[in-house]
């Protein structure tokens, strides 16, 4: 085994054991004493089904872990240079190899590669809602919708993601000490897209959505707008409860493509009042161009990520560390991918961090528009329908939370004038 292999066994092993630890710790708080400002939210019996769902999923996910830790060491191993030595062969018995003309072989290796995957995810994914999501309460979704959600899903990857990789390893190819400035312009412009069409062409195709209807909650949702000085261009009602019973919203798009989505859950659960105060929250979110300003820190990592992999193409040869044909451009990538996640880990703890501190302030505009006992009160519901944890580890916290916990964002909530 050469150094390269070592290392990125070291990375496979260290990234899944970290995982491993912060399922674990997240274990040990749930029966720590609960602040009473959260106190309230679970009764007796639905505290003790909280922790039971809490642990069915944590050791659900240390065994899929564990898992996928396994497979992903026998592929860099031994199944990667197998199909590579399998698609040599095809690809010079029907001429798929010609000169530099390598993207066909790439984007193959790709594809089998990923259905290998799958062969081993999908199963799980469905044990995974059959388990433990239905039973539960969390999923309504049938075997023959979520089929079709992957099939969806599958045919996207082949009509976008597969022609995106492939001009990515066109631009490597072509110009590998210097394709990084183009890469890196055509995935904003890729991401500036999808954000402009994510509301009116991607979300249809899973959900429908549906103008909010005339009404007291309308006319309320207007008032908000009005009184933060917010122009909202659209609030649509997604039919999230075909597959789930979580509770959930969000803000997207910018300029004249802003759209604030409620999930059609929201409305059976909350009153007028505590849906305006989640409104008020995706205004916060809209005037303090957070969507933007994640554009700009996803850019710049992005921008750091290719030119690592500028470097390590010119600098390493991964390839033949493996054993797996030069050709092989797309196994350069994955090998790089897991090279990162530790770089990629301490991105995440800054990203999160600012993102946290980010719905803190979108709270704030709770506060300020006068929904500050309506927003208590609905943070309450989401937290009891969505099975929050209520004492989750600092730890865990600091490293995966995007969105503070629910006893501090309360806590901060309390405190506002």
């Amino acid at each position: 085994m050469n150094s390269i292999q070592i290392i990125l066994l070291i990375v496979l092993v260290a990234m899944s054991v970290l995982e491993l630890i912060l399922i674990q710790l997240n274990i040990t708080t749930i029966d720590h004493p609960l602040d009473p400002i959260v106190k309230d939210i679970y009764d007796k019996k639905g505290y003790e089904k909280f922790k039971t769902y809490t642990l069915v999923r944590s050791r659900y996910k240390l065994g899929s872990k564990l898992i996928s830790l396994i497979l992903n060491i026998l592929f860099f191993l031994w199944i990667a240079p197998m199909v590579s030595s399998l698609l040599m062969d095809l690809g010079t018995q029907f001429n798929l190899i010609s000169g530099n003309d390598t993207l066909v072989i790439n984007l193959l290796f790709l594809v089998v590669v990923l259905i290998l995957q799958s062969l081993v995810a999908l199963p799980l994914e469905w044990l995974e809602e059959i388990m433990i999501e239905i039973p539960f309460g969390f999923s309504t979704t049938t075997l023959k919708l979520w089929i079709q959600d992957k099939v969806k899903g599958a045919v996207l990857f082949l009509v976008i993601g597969l022609p995106l990789i492939g001009g990515l390893l066109y631009l490597i190819n072509t110009n590998p000490t210097s394709f990084l400035l183009t890469a890196w312009v055509g995935a904003l412009l890729f991401v500036i897209i999808t954000q402009l069409l994510y509301v009116p062409v991607l979300i249809p195709l899973f959900n429908k959505l549906t103008p909010l209807q005339d009404g007291s909650l309308k006319d309320k949702l207007e008032e908000v707008a009005k009184k933060a000085n917010y122009e909202v261009n659209k609030i649509s009602i997604m039919n999230a409860s075909k597959r789930s019973n979580r509770l959930n919203a969000f803000f997207t798009g910018f300029g004249k493509f802003k759209h604030i989505i409620l999930f059609d859950t929201l409305l059976t659960k909350l009153n007028d009042d505590q849906i305006a105060s989640v409104l008020a929250h995706e205004i916060g979110h809209a005037k303090h161009k957070d969507v933007l300003k994640l554009l700009v820190i996803n850019a710049l990592n992005l921008f750091m990520i290719l030119g690592l992999l500028q470097w390590l193409l010119t600098s390493l040869n991964i390839s033949t560390s493996f054993n797996v044909n030069e050709t092989f451009l797309i196994f350069k990538l994955m090998v790089f991918f897991v090279f990162i996640e530790p770089l990629q880990l301490i991105v995440s703890i800054l990203t999160s961090s600012f993102s946290r501190n980010m719905e803190y302030k979108a709270d704030q505009m709770m506060v300020s528009l006068g929904f500050k006992q309506a927003a208590v009160e609905a943070f309450k519901i989401l937290g009891k329908t969505n099975f929050v944890h209520l004492n989750p580890h600092p730890l865990v916290v600091q490293l995966t939370y995007s969105h503070p916990p629910l006893k501090e964002r309360l806590l901060a909530i309390k405190t506002q004038e």
